[in-house]
């Protein structure tokens, strides 16, 4: 019997098949979950507020419809100040990463 514990995923990340790749890739690795997908920051708050179990990481692209990276990192800052972020991007603009990593984002 595995006795180690599982850690929970989320992932936001408007191009499904970027989010798959992540998932199928997160999937692979002992001890993890990915528990949701949501297409865009509001789609992840809402997967949030309902959570069960609530995630450890979630996986946030910055360039997202309806409610962008840096929006949506400041909600779950306020909201959920424990639950660790990684950006993700595919802009080549280190600024928006410092962005990210100042507004709370572990990596």
């Amino acid at each position: 019997m595995n006795s180690q514990p599982i850690i929970n995923v989320a992932i936001a990340d408007d191009h499904i098949v970027v989010r798959d790749s992540i998932s199928n890739m997160i999937a692979t690795f002992p001890g993890f979950s990915v528990t949701i997908e949501a297409g865009n920051g509001k789609e992840l708050i809402e997967q949030l507020e309902r959570a069960k179990p609530f995630p450890e990481i979630c996986v946030l692209d910055i360039q997202m419809p309806e409610m962008n990276g840096y929006e949506t990192m400041n909600f779950i800052k306020e909201t959920w100040p424990n639950l660790k972020v990684l950006a993700l991007s595919m802009l080549d603009d280190e600024f928006a990463i410092i962005k990210m990593l100042k507004m709370g984002a572990r990596g």
